[in-house]
């Protein structure tokens, strides 16, 4: 029996880093410029996600992630995520 696993991977922008974020049907992975893994985010905590004009705010553990859409650099691989999530 053969299972597929779909993952994608994009760059982003939050709160002034350069972020690697890679998402697949179990969460999010959020990696630094140096390949470290910052945060893992299970995809049942999307179910928090607010959005703030351009800002998606995810909390999670105590935390707030925040992607910001830029219309000129991630607005669509963000909405393929959201997509990808059913979050719009």
């Amino acid at each position: 029996m053969a299972c597929a696993i779909a993952m994608f991977v994009y760059t982003i922008v939050l709160q002034k880093n350069m972020w690697v974020i890679l998402y697949w049907e179990g969460g999010l992975l959020f990696m630094d410029r140096g390949g470290n893994m910052v945060s893992k985010i299970p995809s049942n905590a999307l179910s928090q996600v607010k959005f703030k004009g351009r800002k998606i705010i995810i909390p999670y553990n105590g935390k707030r992630y925040v992607i910001v859409r830029c219309k000129n650099d991630n607005e669509k691989d963000v909405q393929e995520m959201l997509q990808f999530y059913h979050l719009v």
